[in-house]
């Protein structure tokens, strides 16, 4: 199965449709925070896809979960925007949370980076931040398979 990760669009819907279109193949997506309104405005393009969505520290007026965790190909995915886990000054915090919920990936944005970490049997996993504002304009694509993982990022071109 295919899983498309997308954090901190800012404003930048375009750039999420943009990676939707790209990927017809995956039917699931993480959203990661800062831009819940982004995600609202093109969800209903793509009914065949299922949504994950978290609210990050710049989405207001949203009922959204701050985390969630969700099963994937036959891993536990523990799921959050990171500000509430300080993961600008270290990601301790978000792999205690994660391992105590039973996950064995643990995805996060906020930093606006991309980085792929390993914390003993845990994966860390942030796909940087979609928006080309805010950096990169890089998101993720993971490929899971009974139990495995396959970690890629991609940029909206």
């Amino acid at each position: 199965m295919k899983l498309l990760v997308f954090s901190d669009s800012h404003g930048e819907a375009g750039r999420l449709s943009a990676a939707l279109d790209a990927h017809p193949d995956a039917k699931d997506v993480v959203f990661l925070g800062d831009g819940a309104r982004d995600v609202e405005m093109i969800e209903g393009a793509y009914p065949d896809r299922r949504f994950y969505c978290v609210r990050g520290n710049c989405d207001f007026a949203t009922f959204l979960p701050t985390e969630g965790l969700a099963p994937f190909g036959g891993l536990n995915v523990y799921y959050t925007h990171g500000h509430l886990h300080g993961v600008k000054t270290g990601l301790e915090l978000l792999a205690e949370q994660a391992q105590s919920k039973g996950a064995q990936v643990a995805l996060y944005g906020h930093t606006h980076r991309a980085k792929l970490e390993r914390w003993g049997a845990l994966t860390l996993f942030n796909p940087g931040s979609i928006s080309r504002q805010c950096g990169t304009g890089s998101y993720g694509v993971l490929k899971i398979e009974n139990g495995c993982m396959e970690a890629f990022f991609n940029s909206v071109d």
